[in-house]
């Protein structure tokens, strides 16, 4: 509650480097980088998508995160659990 879907992103990803984003909306792709200041090279689905092109734009999604360098933020999962 009180952010959008970008700057919950921004806020996990800040958190933990490796966290993958797909967005996914039913307005045109085009008035969302506009209106938000989002990298063109964000992955995007937009509505409405069927289960398969859904299975098939999260696999890319999650395919290109084994080929990008990812910084070495620990994550809090990544983290041992307070004694």
């Amino acid at each position: 509650p009180g952010m959008n879907g970008v700057e919950l992103s921004r806020k996990l990803q800040d958190g933990c480097a490796s966290t993958r984003v797909l967005y996914m909306s039913g307005y045109a792709e085009d008035s969302l980088f506009d209106g938000y200041a989002m990298d063109r090279d964000v992955a995007f689905l937009e509505k409405p998508f069927t289960p398969s092109g859904l299975a098939t734009k999260v696999r890319q999604v999650l395919d290109a995160a084994t080929t990008e360098p990812v910084p070495p933020t620990p994550c809090a999962a990544d983290r041992p659990a307070p004694r």
